[in-house]
């Protein structure tokens, strides 16, 4: 062991450590306390009369710099990333609360809808004892309703004839401005009137507001609800929402303009039956249902539609339907065919119709009732096929026309009002005008009833 006492440090030898240690840590990587402290061991100065011989020390080289940038960079980085968790986090909480007050609303509405389907279980005693009013139709007599309470109406037709005018003139009707529609009685509606414009809203608008004048304003913005373009849910899928929808805002009448823009495959048999079930829903919760529809394309053989076959789609969109209108002429014509192919009750004899197309108003022309018929006959009489004729409109009547018209004539026969034989020479049966009625009998100038049809006048 030496225990010989060390020289001191020559000037050459503590320059030589320092800048040992100065080298040591430029290339050493450090943080913020490593560099207070390195720097606390370096003096920030030096005397050249203390005999270091060099003045203030380095900095850290671009390296270290691009190295601490980095580390910076990194700690952003990552403090973002909590601040985007927390937000996420946040964000979160919201869906999962929106997500249960969903669920809430959800349960609420399907045990509302389940009390209201409750509400529908009757024993047998009672369904056939349930007091259902009087037969008073929403549009049309008791004896010849055109539009049944609980029953859809569908008025079908081509393109251009006057099926959203005729609805739009049924609208103005059920909220309460006009109370007849081509002189026939309409019930207003209890609740606002819900209308679906899926078929070209702005040629609905355009059509609509022929009908409007300034003092309907605050009856046309508190029962009438037009949902604008197609509706945001399936109905032939979901057959609650169209009714859900109608019921929240207190409509009691819904009316589809078009049918197509709804149940856009008519000819599938299950989009037409899922379309029905939710007509029927709408039906059983007590709101009325019109729709606008289109016929078939025509055949050569049958270039008119005359039958409930011509309606475009799945049988069950009729067969849901309780009375069915067919308009038929020239597209954007003033005049056109009113021919009732199913009814809930007694038949409306075809009628030819006027639209102005300025006013979007439809009235009647004169029509010969079937008593002038008989009358303009004489002793000839008319037969079973030109009564069939003159009611359906078409110079070839199918079955359904024939029967329709004997059972009418029968009815005429009943009621003392004409008076049947047996035609010598063609061995046919011929109806002619009962001597007793003639004279009480007037020829159909006006909206008068005549036993079987109505004769009516602008």
């Amino acid at each position: 062991m030496n225990d010989r006492p060390q020289a001191a440090e020559s000037p050459q030898e503590a320059a030589t450590g320092d800048d040992n240690l100065r080298a040591s840590w430029t290339n050493t990587p450090h943080d913020n306390q490593g560099e207070t402290e390195a720097r606390s061991i370096l003096p920030a100065q030096t005397s050249t009369a203390e005999g270091y011989g060099f003045e203030d020390v380095d900095g850290p080289d671009e390296e270290t710099l691009k190295a601490r940038r980095a580390e910076l960079d990194e700690a952003k980085r990552l403090a973002n990333v909590q601040r985007i968790n927390e937000i996420a986090a946040e964000e979160y909480l919201k869906l999962c609360g929106r997500d249960v007050a969903r669920k809430k609303f959800n349960a609420e509405q399907m045990s509302a809808a389940a009390s209201q389907r409750k509400l529908r279980l009757l024993d047998g005693w009672a369904f056939m004892e349930e007091d259902e009013g009087d037969d008073t139709p929403v549009w049309g007599t008791a004896d010849i309703p055109l539009w049944a309470v609980g029953e859809p109406l569908m008025i079908f037709g081509p393109n251009g004839v006057g099926k959203s005018t005729l609805s739009h003139q049924l609208v103005f009707a059920r909220i309460g401005l006009v109370d007849q529609v081509m002189d026939l009685p309409v019930l207003a509606s209890p609740g606002k009137v819900f209308y679906v414009a899926a078929d070209r809203p702005k040629q609905i608008k355009r059509a609509m507001r022929r009908l409007r004048k300034p003092e309907q304003r605050e009856v046309l913005k508190e029962r009438l609800i037009v949902h604008k373009g197609p509706l945001p849910f399936d109905v032939t899928v979901d057959k609650d929402a169209l009714a859900d929808l109608a019921q929240s805002h207190g409509a009691t009448t819904i009316f589809i303009d078009s049918l197509k823009d709804v149940c856009p495959k008519p000819s599938n048999e299950e989009a037409a039956n899922g379309y029905n079930s939710a007509r029927q829903e709408a039906i059983a919760r007590g709101i009325e249902w019109v729709e606008d529809h289109h016929n078939r394309k025509a055949s050569d053989d049958n270039k008119t539609p005359n039958t409930i076959e011509d309606v475009y789609g799945s049988r069950w969109l009729t067969a849901g339907a309780g009375s069915v209108l067919c308009l038929w002429g020239e597209a954007g014509s003033t005049q056109v065919r009113l021919t009732q192919l199913k009814s809930p009750g007694g038949f409306i004899q075809p009628q030819d119709l006027t639209i102005n197309h300025a006013t979007g108003e439809i009235g009647a022309r004169v029509v010969l009732g079937i008593t002038d018929l008989l009358r303009n006959s004489g002793r000839e009489g008319i037969t079973v096929a030109d009564a069939a004729r003159f009611w359906s409109g078409t110079d070839k009547p199918v079955k359904r026309d024939m029967e329709n018209a004997r059972n009418k004539l029968k009815r005429l026969v009943e009621q003392g009002t004409a008076m049947t034989h047996k035609d010598k020479v063609d061995k046919l049966d011929r109806f002619t005008l009962s001597p007793v009625a003639a004279p009480q009998m007037k020829v159909s100038t006006g909206y008068q009833q005549d036993g079987l049809g109505f004769g009516w006048s602008p």
